[in-house]
């Protein structure tokens, strides 16, 4: 952590850091205090390594559901499909590690900034075959990396659907701005999503992606197809931020 400043015997800032490293977990607290304003942030990263791979095929009826949560990359899907025929492949590969977090903070008067740059690197590649023909079946997935958001639904009795998504966090940025009076509050991310889907559907196909920044939602698509369609779709997001630099 690095500390600068001006005039620095004149403030009354409170200003804790705790960085612990246990059996590989990577965990920080901040806590700043200046007046009568508080500003906290409390966050840990526990490196992960997860492979999944498998293919199941038959005549009936099944229900699938995943999901993953981690350092912003997240998944949910379900698959509920009544008497039919269906096969289903997956490769799933997720990983996560924890490395050194950069801590900084600037005095100036009654006032502290605090910078805080997480490397912390997750990755998430996800690979979906699926064959049906019965009397019904619903599929949704969606992928999302911290502000990026994709989804895709379905529902027909002759669905061919093939998907990828490969999401990785490389970076996180934290900027907080303290005075006595408020808290300002700035998160940057270093991430980028792709997304590729191959589908033929027989009644309902669905398909929408979103991108936020600073809370307010800077690209939208959705598309909603009735009938026997064909569809073939590639989305690429991106964020990149610059670190903040002390004044």
């Amino acid at each position: 952590m690095k500390i600068s400043g001006t005039r620095i015997a004149m403030a009354i800032i409170l200003i804790a850091v705790l960085i612990s490293h246990v059996s590989a977990v990577e965990h920080y607290e901040v806590s700043v205090t200046t007046g009568n304003t508080t500003w906290m942030i409390n966050r840990t990263e526990l490196p992960v390594s997860f492979d999944m791979s498998g293919t199941v095929s038959g005549n009936g009826t099944m229900i699938l559901k995943h999901g993953i949560d981690l350092a912003g990359v997240r998944k949910k899907d379900l698959i509920r499909a009544q008497p039919g025929e269906v096969t289903i492949s997956e490769s799933l590969d997720l990983k996560s590690t924890a490395d050194p977090v950069n801590i900084t903070a600037t005095v100036q008067e009654d006032n502290a900034t605090m910078n805080i740059t997480e490397a912390w690197p997750t990755s998430l590649i996800d690979e979906t075959e699926l064959s049906y023909s019965g009397k019904g079946i619903s599929s949704w997935e969606i992928y999302g990396n911290n502000n990026d958001v994709i989804c895709s639904r379905f529902r027909a009795t002759k669905l061919e659907k093939a998907s990828k998504c490969n999401a990785t966090v490389l970076k996180m940025i934290f900027r907080a701005v303290i005075t006595p009076e408020n808290v300002t509050e700035i998160q940057g991310f270093v991430t980028g999503t792709d997304y590729i889907l191959k589908a033929t559907s027989d009644k309902f196909s669905h398909f929408d992606y979103k991108h936020e920044e600073n809370d307010k939602i800077s690209i939208r698509g959705s598309e909603s197809y009735f009938g026997i369609y064909s569809i073939e779709t590639a989305i690429k997001m991106a964020a990149f931020v610059e670190e903040p630099k002390d004044e």
